[in-house]
């Protein structure tokens, strides 16, 4: 009886084929490669760029990577586990063969690797090739272009993404070979970026949700995912560093927990959706996907696999906690985004014929605001498209000013500012500190805060030495007490910081030139001379379609000769960076008008401030700057 029975019972079904491959949409596609590319082309501003350079220059020269480091005369007995080699090789290449062109091209080509890898994965799954992907990818990209940095978390973007899409490859069809091109995606990982700890993460992740589906559909456990996760997790110690390296990707986390020196004082790590996040574009357009993604996945949530739901909310919790994690959000999610919303708009065709328009003209929109420089102007983001070295991000004067002079160390320079130094006078000079946080520690960096305040100052000028010092705008205390020494002088100011100089280490014919350009600057005036008034407003829609161009440099030099003092120098620095300016950047516009009104030119100080109202009618502190001045 049970032969007979056997010998009825129909066979299974065969398996559910993946999803064919349909042909992208050259149109759509190039709209949103298009997008990312003009994201990914703009002012350089990444301030670890210069020490991932100089690495890769250390690496390439000495065939071996580092182990204590090489870069600061204050840590050099420090070990410096570094696991981002190929990156930084990568970097030291596209520095060298452009400078910071050089690195543009290196970081568009990643954009536009990991946005085209999504899309494949994206469109193979059903999502399609048109409008709703692209909509889905372009408000995905507005939010993931703030993490656009030459740093190597580009190459975790490609490298996940590529991780992901392998895993795509062996749900749909459970080849092997697949979860094999996973491993050696984890293998390049390990060896370009220490965030490589994702990849077993998420290796981890597929497995444990394959296994549960197939105990749930009563099938027998697949031991190939669980394969891949030994292997994956055994590339991690195939990095320079072996075990040591793996414990170092670990112990990384403790710099995002609450109560660390680092995560209290470093603003990429503060949650998404806390004060300080809110009115900045790229933030509120992570806020608007992560809305889109849930509420699109719920209403598809039987239909995708366990896999993509645990995704969103893994990732969506890292990047909702913390800002520096949108990017992986985006490379996560994207494609989990599109199937389901493809899924929802495919059976209301009138929606997605205006979707489409809609997306279009958005996209467009966007990459206007962009080119023109109106997207970062709303932000007031210290970058415009382009390739240049930022000048409201590094010191460029400074440096360039140091290095003609010839005046040698020991420097001080500010955090922020020492991979800038590094880029551009190592090795004739090491940094006092950087940003390699594996390598400063927790003290030194208690250290260098309280040094901040100026407490200490003489102190430690005489345990380092200190010739010059570089001190970044944000150190006013610091830079005033160091002003105040009568040893010391200042030689120059630039967009970010004040170069000063301990008088004996200079020739006196430099100190007298570097003065003598300073007194000419801040030669008095009287009220009556010199004088800028606003031009008449141009209509809103000339306004918003102009291209923003701010003179950032002229803008910082007026802040850096304010913070020292000079209202004469700061006034006319802020008049010119207003001349060549073609919008009203409120924050200069306020520095003019408040320099004219401490200079008792009222008149003038109070038509800017008026022109503060005519941008914007509910600023309570132009209101109140204009009756301070009885106007």
């Amino acid at each position: 009886m049970t032969a007979a029975r056997t010998a009825v019972r129909p066979a299974p079904p065969p398996a559910r084929p993946a999803v064919a491959a349909r042909p992208a949409h050259p149109a759509w596609l190039a709209l949103v490669l298009a997008l990312a590319a003009v994201f990914a082309w703009r002012d350089e501003t990444s301030l670890d760029l210069g020490f991932h350079v100089v690495s890769g220059r250390w690496i390439a020269a000495h065939h071996a990577w580092p182990r204590l480091d090489p870069f600061t005369y204050t840590l050099a007995d420090r070990p410096y586990v570094d696991l981002h080699g190929l990156f930084q090789l990568a970097a030291a290449f596209a520095w060298g063969a452009g400078g910071a062109a050089g690195v543009g091209v290196l970081r568009v080509a990643l954009a536009l690797a990991a946005v085209a890898v999504l899309w494949r994965t994206a469109t193979r799954r059903g999502a399609g090739a048109g409008a709703t992907t692209a909509a889905v990818f372009a408000l995905g990209l507005c939010a993931w272009e703030m993490r656009f940095l030459a740093r190597p978390e580009m190459a975790t973007y490609v490298l996940l993404a590529l991780q992901l899409h392998l895993l795509d490859r062996h749900a749909g069809d459970r080849r092997r070979r697949w979860l094999a091109g996973a491993v050696l995606v984890q293998l390049a990982w390990t060896w370009s970026h220490a965030l490589a700890l994702f990849g077993p993460a998420v290796l981890g992740l597929y497995a444990v949700c394959d296994t549960a589906v197939r105990l749930a559909r009563r099938r027998a456990p697949d031991p190939a995912p669980w394969a891949a996760l030994a292997l994956g997790v055994a590339a991690l110690f195939a990095n320079p560093y072996g075990a040591r390296g793996v414990a170092f990707m670990w112990e990384l986390r403790t710099r995002i927990e609450s109560g660390n020196v680092f995560a209290e004082s470093i603003g990429e790590l503060v949650p998404a959706f806390s004060p300080q996040t809110a009115g900045f574009l790229p933030v509120l357009a992570f806020r608007a996907l992560l809305v889109l993604t849930v509420v699109a996945v719920l209403a598809r949530v039987r239909r995708l696999r366990a896999f993509d739901v645990a995704l969103v909310a893994v990732f969506g919790w890292l990047a909702a906690t913390h800002v520096r994690n949108i990017g992986l959000f985006a490379v996560a999610t994207l494609p989990v985004a599109a199937v389901a919303a493809t899924a929802l708009l495919r059976a209301r065709p009138a929606v997605a014929r205006v979707a489409a328009a809609a997306t279009a003209f958005a996209i467009v929109v966007v990459a206007a605001a962009v080119v023109g420089g109106g997207w970062y102007s709303v932000n007031d983001r210290p970058m415009r498209f382009g390739s240049r070295e930022a000048d409201a991000v590094y010191p460029v004067g400074n440096v360039a000013r140091l290095g003609a002079l010839g005046l040698h160390g020991p420097l001080y320079n500010g955090l922020g500012h020492g991979g800038y130094v590094l880029l551009h006078l190592w090795p004739r000079e090491r940094a006092f500190i950087d940003g390699r946080l594996e390598v400063i520690g927790d003290d030194f960096y208690h250290r260098y805060l309280a040094l901040q305040s100026g407490a200490g100052w003489r102190e430690a000028a005489q345990q380092y030495g200190w010739n010059a010092a570089i001190v970044p705008y944000e150190s006013i205390a610091l830079a005033r007490a160091i002003n105040a020494d009568s040893s010391w002088t200042v030689l120059g100011v630039d967009g970010v910081s004040v170069l000063l100089a301990r008088k004996p280490a200079v020739p006196q014919p430099v100190l007298d030139s570097a003065w003598t350009v300073i007194a000419a600057r801040n030669a008095p005036v009287p009220p009556a001379a010199e004088r800028l008034l606003p031009s008449p407003l141009p209509p809103p829609p000339a306004r918003a379609f102009a291209r923003r161009m701010f003179p950032f440099g002229a803008w910082g030099r007026g802040n850096g000769y304010a913070m020292l003092g000079l209202l004469h120098a700061a006034r006319r620095e802020y008049a010119d960076a207003l001349r060549h300016a073609n919008g009203d950047e409120r924050s200069l516009v306020s520095n003019y008008a408040i320099v004219c009104a401490r200079l008792g030119r009222t008149d003038e100080a109070a038509a800017w401030f008026r022109r503060m109202l005519e941008v914007d009618p509910h600023d309570a502190g132009a209101r109140r700057a204009l009756a301070a001045l009885g106007r």
